[in-house]
């Protein structure tokens, strides 16, 4: 017979060596993880547009998707499909080839978004921005006034 102490060592030693950590995804805010690790470390930040700061930020809060999509003191910054169309673009992009850039640039006092984060961007929205579910905005409601031609058009 076994003593109780070599029970113990191999109930340890299975313990140890079958559990593991899972390791945590990021919650960038329900956007799809490359968009989301983008606004969430560089334009949802404290004194920009998260929840405590976005009303001294044109009232853009950027802190979840669904917060981007209630748009600034002056309509949406983003307009799924178009980002020709899509005032966030103009902000972050400071290459001409890219599209319309627009000042102050963002991020404001902070190194600018490199070429590809704004690509990352830009493509995005060129692909209605959806969430990380795949989710368009507004996309669920094709008799809606604002964009329904574009939406008709886009996803048929």
């Amino acid at each position: 017979m076994r003593s109780p102490t070599a029970y113990i060592l191999l109930f340890i030693s299975i313990l140890c060596f079958s559990c593991r950590k899972d390791k945590a995804l990021a919650n960038y805010g329900n956007y799809p993880n490359q968009v989301g690790k983008i606004i969430s470390l560089k334009c949802a930040t404290s004194g920009c547009h998260n929840d405590k700061s976005y009303k001294a930020a044109s009232s853009l809060n950027l802190t979840t998707w669904a917060d981007l999509f209630k748009g600034t003191n002056s309509g949406s910054a983003v307009i799924p499909f178009r980002s020709d169309f899509s005032s966030l673009c103009y902000f972050i992009n400071t290459y001409p080839e890219l599209g319309l850039t627009n000042s102050p640039t963002m991020p404001l006092n902070k190194p600018v978004l490199t070429k590809e984060e704004v690509t990352t961007i830009r493509d995005w929205i060129d692909a209605g921005a959806p969430d990380i579910n795949g989710e368009i905005k507004w996309a669920d409601n094709l008799n809606r006034k604002k964009l329904t031609w574009l939406i008709k058009a886009v996803m048929w």
